[in-house]
């Protein structure tokens, strides 16, 4: 008999991607609907250069913008801004939390924002939806004046993990983020004069990983990939896809387990040696096992598990079988029955 035991979560992740961002101006007196937010064109402000810059650290991504902003009016404008982040999520997640690091700056001075929320797309039959969140601030920009609007926050991209197969080994899916640039084409004319995009993916590469950018052609420069274009129509989409599977395998298997070897006492009828005792059933080693020392097919033999310090988890996991390789998995003894 060889077997090993884990205590893992949860094992099918599923996590929200944003698809909808760069903010744009709103009327103020959509404020007062509880969630009916609607941009409304300020032709008179033009968006005369955008800064987008994207830093991808595993599961998250940095986003830091830079916005110019120009009144060709010789009048002050009072404006309402409203900046969307959306997260599109299964009934089998809870909604996640706004992130922490939110930054809106106007001409250099920290603005206070209030938080608008509502549920968008909803599609029953897959039990998904959208819930997008308005970042709702306000300044005066002078006439004839070009100021400077700057938003900074971090999200994590949307992924679909399954952690619990046949297998044993965890299935990874592909990282995405998109972002929508049409909240700005409210400004002006729907045109900037200047767009610049930038997007960092050294964290990714290390990890033996690969990125796909679609809707613009970048510049790959050794992980650094860049966008420049004048002129640029703000009814576009940017959509970012990366995987750094193997990184993941490698590491996050054993991040999911509860490490129990000082909670749990051991007792086993049997083992072969040393190098098969009862210690290899919660070291976290899937090239480890315990293996029984009886004579014959160790049907009689038994574990016996004491937990003497509180642990919390949500199941037991059993591998039957020594996963050293699919050679010694195979041609070894695998449990067929085991009563509890």
């Amino acid at each position: 008999m060889i077997i090993r035991l884990h205590l893992i979560f949860k094992t099918v992740i599923v996590l929200f991607a944003s698809v909808y961002a760069n903010g744009g101006p709103s009327k103020s007196s959509a404020l007062m609907k509880g969630g009916d937010v609607k941009l409304e064109n300020a032709s008179e402000i033009n968006l005369v250069r955008e800064d987008l810059n994207f830093i991808v650290i595993d599961d998250s991504i940095k986003i830091n913008v830079r916005y110019r902003l120009k009144n060709t009016s010789t009048e002050k404008k009072e404006i309402t801004y409203a900046f969307p982040i959306d997260a599109r999520i299964n009934l089998f997640n809870r909604e996640p939390e706004l992130p922490s690091d939110i930054n809106i700056n106007y001409d250099k001075l920290l603005l206070k924002y209030h938080l608008i929320q509502e549920k968008i797309d909803i599609d029953s039959v897959n039990e998904e939806y959208t819930i997008r969140r308005w970042l709702i601030s306000s300044f005066t920009i002078s006439g004839s004046s070009t100021e400077e609007l700057t938003i900074s926050y971090t999200i994590q991209s949307g992924f679909a993990d399954d952690l619990d197969n046949t297998s044993y080994v965890p299935e990874y899916g592909e990282r995405s983020m998109v972002w929508d640039f049409s909240p700005a084409s409210y400004w002006g004319n729907g045109i900037t004069d200047t767009m610049n995009i930038t997007v960092d993916v050294h964290s990714i590469k290390m990890k033996g990983g690969s990125v796909e950018l679609e809707g613009m052609e970048f510049v790959n420069n050794n992980g650094l990939y860049d966008f420049s274009k004048n002129s640029f129509d703000l009814k576009n989409k940017l959509t970012i896809t990366y995987e750094y599977t193997t990184f993941l395998r490698n590491h996050g298997m054993m991040s999911k387990k509860v490490d129990v070897r000082n909670a749990v006492k051991v007792i086993t009828s049997s083992h072969l040696n040393s190098k098969y005792s009862s210690e290899k059933l919660f070291d976290n080693d899937m090239s480890t096992a315990w293996v029984e020392g009886s004579s014959g097919f160790g049907s009689e033999d038994y574990i016996e598990i004491t937990f003497i310090k509180p642990v919390t988890f949500t199941y037991m996991t059993m591998v039957p079988g020594y996963t050293k390789s699919k050679n010694t998995y195979q041609e070894n003894n695998r449990i067929k029955k085991l009563p509890l």
